[in-house]
């Protein structure tokens, strides 16, 4: 957490966002005579970068990717609308004319504030009343909440609350 210590899980102190980040040198120069190590100058370059994963392989569109990987989640506001407009979203809609009449469940149509808890930290991951910040991809995780027994885990997630069972109450499997 920012101060370091542990808190509740209904205090917006207990919520954390982490990303990782690829960077590789900025000049790197292949030798041409075999055995010869290649040698790599000057300081890196962000070229990849990942919170939730798939956010830029199925939400950020394709002349974006590059600025997006290069950039840090505190610039993510110039990308808002990729996530509150999915451009996935709108292609199965038009591809399986999505309507409830015709069998097919639509995807609920922009903005789509149900993904805000995705960029923002906002319950059911944060604790109410934590103040949302700015959009980010991040993974965000709410430290308050102690891990599941490891005899009461289970592989199949979230896949659990399809059963009967009253003992599968946590969706993350954790």
């Amino acid at each position: 957490t920012a101060d370091g210590r542990i808190h509740a899980a209904d205090d917006p102190l207990a919520t954390i966002g982490a990303w990782g980040t690829t960077s590789r040198p900025r000049l790197r120069l292949l030798s041409s005579i075999p055995g010869r190590p290649a040698l790599s100058s000057g300081s890196t370059v962000q070229i990849q970068r990942m919170g939730n994963p798939l956010f830029n392989e199925l939400l950020i569109g394709t002349g974006d990717k590059d600025r997006w990987s290069q950039s840090a989640p505190a610039d993510d506001a110039q990308f808002a609308d990729y996530a509150l407009d999915p451009l996935l979203a709108r292609v199965l809609n038009a591809v399986y004319d999505a309507t409830v009449s015709n069998g097919v469940l639509p995807v609920p149509t922009p903005p789509r504030t149900d993904l805000l808890p995705l960029v923002q930290y906002m319950p059911p991951i944060a604790a109410p009343g934590t103040p949302p910040g700015p959009v980010a991809d991040l993974l965000r995780l709410n430290t308050g909440i102690p891990a599941t027994p490891a005899q009461q885990r289970s592989r199949l997630g979230f896949l659990t609350l399809l059963d009967e069972d009253p003992n599968n109450d946590d969706p993350a499997g954790f």
